[in-house]
């Protein structure tokens, strides 16, 4: 159970594809994403999050990212691109 903590705890801080890691670590894409959802999320990785139902107080140029479920984020110029790609693979999990 270790070694797969420690292999989530990488793929967790490198970001990327599911896929891609685990055909980098010669790793079963299904198992992986068991363990995945077997191991626990390290301390920090689920921060809370705001929703707004309306961007309408919003300035500036906006990105709209279509998620997986229906889901969409709204980014601001200047947004950090780790933690939205964190953000997006925590999400998408959840579906």
């Amino acid at each position: 159970m270790e070694q797969k903590r420690e292999l989530v705890v990488q793929f967790q801080k490198e970001g990327g594809s599911a896929w891609d890691f685990s055909q980098k670590e010669q790793l079963t894409y299904s198992a992986f994403l068991k363990w995945i959802k077997q191991v626990p999320s390290e301390p920090g990785a689920w921060l809370p999050v705001r929703v707004r139902e309306s961007s309408a107080t919003l300035t500036g140029p906006v990105m709209e990212l279509h998620l997986a479920c229906g889901r969409k984020l709204h980014l601001l110029p200047g947004f950090d691109a780790q933690a939205v790609r964190q953000l997006i693979r925590l999400v998408e999990q959840a579906c």
